[in-house]
């Protein structure tokens, strides 16, 4: 009888020839990058290395990719399958397709997909495509990054599936009817030139790779790979995992003049695969947060892919015991035409911190755990304009890195490009050769991090001056009101914040701010989040909190407030001191520990307490609340009663698994639900006044 699970049909595979086979597939896109990086143009990828290069097999599935960019794999997948479904047996030999629609398995609009068929034999055996990030593709900002975005068709040109090349010929109308539509042609046409020599290489070692290892051997691994990705995470889902568990966290808004947007989560086993529920989310909302169910899929298998099956490479048979439940109409499932832009960059994230958290959870190794909030790729920033200098327009997109969030055993990374983007940090030296803009600062950010047994990493400082007026910059930016979050006792990390200066006035900046024009000598000031603790921060070692005040990352002022640890003046650990310290029961933090004394209600975001113990810590209503248990950590919205009895709604209540008279820990931010007006800001820097100068 033939065998029917993956785990049966595993047993008949020549793991050896599937190993040197694979590899040499991993090889190819590892070469295909390559390319990438060394004949683009544009600064995002030749530095920044926003790409990703995979090979599929006939039917588009996955089956190898390089180290490139985690929210690109899974949702390429889902475009080369589009691609597949739209030109059905109508591809030829040196064919190369082309699209970037959101709603057809891409990410975003920048995100170019380059699809080329591999024919061996007058058959299709395989695919070769790359996804790369461009600097602009139109729209209304420099970009193509506006947070004022109402709708796709504000965020650039929407390219459906076309044939790019036709046997090898390059469609030079349509190159040229994309190119006028966009602020930097010439850099466009000089990026897709590189992504077309990519894919071409990609063919070409593909078939080399049939030569020397037989076409036979190779199209059969082909098949097997996917086979083999299902069985070992099938195995690893029900060795490791067990139960379900339930989240939510806060998109910070919506824009101007809205307010915050809840996405939830609920996880659970079903035999050895697991189901994830998105469906709870918020309505979409006309701001390009919304994240296209590719998008979704790339952050929840990447998210299980990461924490189960790390050492393997990723195929999509990974995918299968993977099932993805959204809703239409929601911020997860957004319905045409919603823009859409930072669901790629900046939901994905926030999606990933949410299943490591909740997967986390479902550990069966109690040392495992998940991992803590991190900054969630909170600043994307677009800077263009016209170039006295090259008499050139130019647009420069730039990713400011941020704190990751810890783990159980280890501290976070500190200004690092979050793992949805796993990009590279664009040096300075390029920003300032290749623009009108001079780096006044970078470094890393103190007291940043969220404090833990494991500490999260720390934020970014990044300052630049305009060398010259009529530049326009946009800033497309999250975690300035709700801050990463910890796990299991660890505390959020500090939030982000942006400003601009203009002579001796500093103004904030907030979130999904467009359209902003800078004079020559203003100066624009970003300081990314950090990432959230791991664990209670009273069981820190005092000797890595004593080396952390060393190095500048807290002060001991902090050290002692958070962690209990006192330092000498020397900035030695004193010991005595700080077990007496640790002793007592007081806590030195600004939380209010509180008893559940009501779960009830629908499921809001209100965390209802009496006027009395609000006014320990100044809290008001519609304060943002940082509440945590032992288990978990969310946001709730301050709802203060002269003589109310503390109350939480049933899925704040699930979420921190807490019942009546469990205690819980309440931390303020200095942050509350409201809406956020831009009106005097857009007012100060207006496209006129910037002209007059002031």
């Amino acid at each position: 009888m033939a065998p029917t699970s993956a785990a049966d049909r595993v047993t008949m595979i020549d793991q050896i020839r599937l190993a040197v086979i694979q590899n040499g597939l991993v090889g190819i896109a590892r070469e295909m990058g390559t390319i990438m990086e060394r004949a683009s143009y544009s600064a995002i990828l030749n530095e920044g290395k926003d790409f990703s290069c995979a090979i599929f097999n006939s039917d588009g599935e996955l089956v190898a990719e390089g180290e490139f960019v985690l929210v690109h794999l899974a949702a390429m997948h889902e475009a080369v399958q589009v691609l597949i479904r739209h030109f059905g047996d109508r591809w030829n030999p040196g064919d190369i397709a082309v699209h970037n629609d959101p709603y057809e398995g891409g990410s975003h609009l920048p995100d170019i997909n380059l699809v080329r068929p591999v024919f061996s034999e007058g058959e299709v055996i395989g695919y070769v495509a790359t996804r790369a990030h461009y600097p602009d593709v139109g729209g209304t900002v420099p970009g193509s990054f506006s947070g004022e975005a109402r709708s796709l068709f504000h965020e650039g040109v929407v390219i459906p599936p076309l044939l790019l090349a036709r046997e090898d010929a390059l469609d030079e109308q349509l190159i040229s009817l994309w190119a006028r539509n966009v602020r930097v042609a010439r850099r466009l046409r000089a990026d897709l030139l590189a992504q077309v020599a990519s894919v071409r290489v990609g063919e070409r070692s593909f078939l080399e790779l049939c030569d020397r290892l037989g076409r036979t051997a190779v199209m059969e691994v082909l098949e097997e790979i996917p086979e083999y990705g299902e069985a070992v995470m099938r195995g690893r889902i029900a060795a490791r995992l067990q139960g379900e568990s339930e989240f939510f966290d806060f998109m910070d808004d919506a824009g101007p003049d809205s307010l915050p947007v809840r996405l939830h989560l609920r996880v659970g086993v079903k035999g050895d695969g697991l189901e994830f529920d998105y469906s709870g989310s918020d309505p979409q909302v006309p701001c390009p947060i919304n994240a296209p169910p590719a998008v979704v899929k790339s952050a929840t298998y990447g998210a299980v892919k990461c924490l189960l099956v790390p050492e393997l490479p990723l195929n999509s048979g990974m995918f299968r015991p993977l099932e993805v439940l959204t809703r239409k109409g929601t911020v997860t499932h957004p319905i045409a035409p919603a823009p859409v832009a930072a669901g790629n960059t900046n939901t994905s994230q926030r999606l990933l911190d949410m299943c490591l958290a909740t997967l986390g959870e479902m550990m069966k190794d109690e040392e495992a755990g998940g991992m803590a909030g991190s900054y969630s790729a909170n600043s994307d920033i677009g800077v263009g304009g016209h170039d006295v200098r090259t008499g050139e327009e130019f647009v420069l997109y730039m990713m400011p890195v941020g704190g990751i969030g810890a783990r159980p055993q280890l501290d976070g990374e500190s200004a690092l490009i979050n793992y949805m983007g796993n990009c590279s940090s664009q040096p300075v030296e390029v920003w300032e050769s290749m623009y009108p803009l001079r780096v006044t600062e970078y470094r890393l950010r103190p007291e940043s991090a969220g404090a833990g047994r494991r500490r999260g990493g720390l934020g970014l400082c990044v300052g630049y001056e305009a060398l010259e007026g009529g530049i326009q910059i946009s800033v497309f930016t999250e975690r300035q009101r709700f801050a990463p979050f910890g796990l299991r006792g660890g505390q959020p990390s500090a939030m982000g914040e942006y400003w601009i200066t203009r002579g001796d006035e500093r103004t904030s900046i907030p979130t999904k701010t467009s359209g902003l024009w800078l004079d020559a000598h203003d100066r624009v000031e970003v300081a990314t989040a950090g990432g959230g603790g791991h664990g209670d921060p009273f069981l820190r070692e005092p000797e890595l909190v004593a080396h952390d005040v060393l190095e500048g990352f807290v002060t001991p002022e902090t050290a002692a407030r958070e962690y209990k640890v006192v330092l000498s003046k020397a900035g030695e650990v004193d010991a005595s001191a700080t077990a007496r310290l640790r002793s007592t029961p007081n806590d030195p933090r600004p939380i209010l520990w509180l008893a559940v004394s009501e779960v009830g209600g629908d499921d809001n975001d209100e965390t209802r307490l009496g006027s009395e113990a609000a006014a320990i810590l100044g809290i008001k209503s519609g304060q943002v609340l940082y509440c945590f248990s032992d288990y978990c950590s969310v946001y709730s919205q301050a709802t203060v009663e002269p003589g109310a009895h503390v109350a939480i709604s049933p899925l704040m209540a699930r979420a921190l698994r807490l019942e009546v008279g469990q205690e819980f820990g309440v931390r303020p931010l200095p942050t509350d639900w409201a809406s956020v007006s831009t009106d005097a800001l857009r007012r100060r820097f207006s496209a006129g006044r910037s002209r007059q100068g002031g």
